[in-house]
């Protein structure tokens, strides 16, 4: 919910949410960045949020085993996928009506493979937008509530599959 502050400040509980992303190793994939807040029943996104900003340099770490053995990366890192790379070419994080996408590069045909993307709020300052994503099924299993980063992942070459599917059954 929001609380008034004063006559032009509204606050409100919230979160940074990262959407997964998946599809062809040819073309460029996006990784939708998203402020929401509780409205009291629900998430939605904050669409007034206009000013969170992450630098790719200190905000964003990009992950995979084909990378530095998994280590954590800066992401300004070309990222080794297959017998290719990707990178972001979006620039950094600038939340314009509570959204923005890091697009990452195509890395070529039969490049398949994933990066991981851990968003650092916390190390950005930003700790109003960490949430206890290690506890959506199990709250605080750390024992530690609204502490965790939000994180997504690209995969390149593999696809999420129809939404919708039509069964059809041959006569005998």
């Amino acid at each position: 919910e929001h609380v008034s502050v004063g006559a032009d400040t509204v606050l409100r509980f919230g979160r940074l949410v990262a959407v997964n992303a998946s599809g062809s190793e040819l073309l460029p994939l996006g990784l939708l960045l998203r402020a929401e807040y509780f409205d009291g029943t629900t998430y939605t996104t904050n669409s007034d949020d206009g000013c969170t900003a992450l630098t790719l340099a200190g905000g964003i770490d990009l992950s995979n085993p084909q990378t530095s053995g998994g280590a954590p990366q800066p992401g300004t890192t070309a990222m080794t996928v297959g017998g290719g790379t990707s990178s972001i070419t979006s620039g950094d994080v600038a939340l314009s009506g509570g959204e923005d996408t890091l697009t990452f590069s195509a890395p070529g045909a039969g490049n398949v493979g994933f990066i991981d993307v851990l968003v650092d709020v916390d190390g950005a300052g930003l700790d109003h937008l960490l949430y206890d994503w290690d506890g959506i099924d199990n709250p605080a299993p750390d024992g530690l509530m609204f502490d965790d980063n939000p994180s997504g992942r690209v995969t390149f070459g593999i696809f999420a599959g129809p939404q919708e599917f039509i069964y059809i059954r041959e006569p005998w």
